[in-house]
């Protein structure tokens, strides 16, 4: 039998419980009506997001020139991954200081492009020195001749951004952050033409991914 202003969302509960030292069931199966539950979103202390089954992540990824094909780099959440990603800061490292138009892509995942597992928790207590495994960064520099034709093999593929970096210019953040990913699709940065390096640097937070977060 369900209980008068049930809470159903396990999460809260156990943040509750972790925060207060609470013993045995979860001390807050139902809000009381005397009681004022009040959740101010994304105002926490970075430290209480892991209580809140939150993590921070960072990734850094260089993709090398290639005289034929463009360079892309970017944030995969696979179809599989069961979390949520919000991408909150991305930026460009000019290293070569060199003239760059860089596109910012939003599609679902593109297969047959290279993905690793590099991305690193910025929480020390959550593995430290072990990377994420479900988060995945995208790199790739021998699929694609353009980026037309990555935007062919992605579905509901948007250009979010174009960056154009001056030559000797130095980092380039993106004015388009956060980007919120389901699980099965991605963010990715590429060179407008080919033979150019990439160098993108990202971070965020995954935490699990709940029903309403689909409706």
């Amino acid at each position: 039998m369900a209980l008068f202003n049930e809470s159903l969302e396990g999460r809260f509960n156990q943040a509750i419980q972790r925060l207060h030292g609470h013993k045995g069931m979860a001390p807050a199966p139902q809000i009381a009506p005397e009681i004022l539950h009040v959740i101010v979103l994304e105002q926490d202390r970075p430290e209480s997001y892991y209580l809140l089954q939150t993590d921070l992540w960072s990734a850094t990824r260089g993709v090398a020139a290639d005289a034929a094909h463009v360079s892309l780099a970017g944030i995969v959440n696979p179809v599989s991954s069961g979390l949520l990603c919000v991408v909150q800061s991305v930026s460009v490292a000019n290293k070569a200081l060199a003239a760059q138009l860089i596109e910012v892509h939003v599609a679902n995942v593109v297969t047959a492009v290279g993905l690793v597992n590099v991305v690193e928790f910025r929480d020390l207590r959550r593995r430290a020195g072990a990377k994420h495994p479900a988060i995945q960064v995208l790199s790739d520099n021998t699929t694609f001749l353009t980026l037309a034709a990555f935007q062919g093999s992605a579905g509901f593929p948007a250009i979010a951004e174009e960056i154009q970096i001056a030559a000797g210019a130095s980092d380039q953040p993106l004015l388009s952050p956060p980007f919120i990913l389901p699980p099965g699709t991605e963010l990715v940065l590429g060179t407008a033409v080919p033979n150019q390096a990439i160098d993108v640097d990202f971070s965020g937070y995954v935490r699990p991914l709940a029903a309403q977060d689909l409706l």
